[in-house]
């Protein structure tokens, strides 16, 4: 299945904290209407803490939950995908 997403970066302070609305043309965001996701990274010496936030207002409450579930199965991928061997 592929998801299609657009957005623009609204906030840029590294290497600590990402703004950037976020849409998923799917028509659920009216248009001209910003949804957000935050990322806020700190350095734990080693290993990094990765906060993640979607806010805006403009889906139900169940949306939020459901899309944070789908966030982290991204990461979980992601993470599958950069600890593959290289060939």
């Amino acid at each position: 299945m592929d998801l299609v997403f657009h957005g623009e970066f609204r906030e840029v302070d590294p290497p600590r904290h990402l703004v950037m609305t976020i849409d998923d043309m799917s028509g659920d965001i009216p248009s001209g209407v910003d949804e957000f996701f935050t990322v806020d990274l700190v350095d734990l010496g080693g290993r990094t803490e990765m906060t993640f936030s979607q806010t805006g207002g403009n889906l139900p409450s169940d949306e939020y939950s459901r899309a944070m579930r789908g966030e982290l199965i991204f990461f979980d991928r992601l993470a599958a995908h950069v600890e593959e061997p290289r060939g």
